[in-house]
């Protein structure tokens, strides 16, 4: 070996428990970074999926108000479908309208 290649193995023999302090470091820091870029895309994901949600449940509460109207107004059709069959049965009938008869 020459002299340089010898003193650079020497240093490290010499310095091998800084060398060691500063790779742990090092290898320390990178996993931390990880950790917190990790936890910041978890996250954001998990942000995004609430975001979806209350959204799907807004979807929801306006589906059901909407179903809901739609219902009532079905219910006030088939009220006055059936006032009308009645008062067609009664012409057909020849008997007076509901009005009239005092129903």
């Amino acid at each position: 070996m020459s002299d340089d290649k010898l003193s650079l193995w020497s240093a490290v023999k010499d310095n091998w428990g800084v060398i060691t302090v500063i790779g742990s470091i090092v290898v320390s820091l990178h996993l931390f970074v990880m950790y917190v870029m990790v936890g910041a895309a978890v996250t954001t994901k998990l942000s995004e999926q609430d975001l979806a949600t209350d959204t799907n449940i807004v979807t929801m509460n306006t589906n059901i108000a909407d179903n809901t109207r739609t219902g009532s107004e079905n219910g006030e059709d088939i009220d006055q479908n059936r006032r009308n069959v009645e008062a067609a049965f009664r012409r057909l009938m020849g008997m007076p309208p509901p009005e009239a008869d005092g129903d």
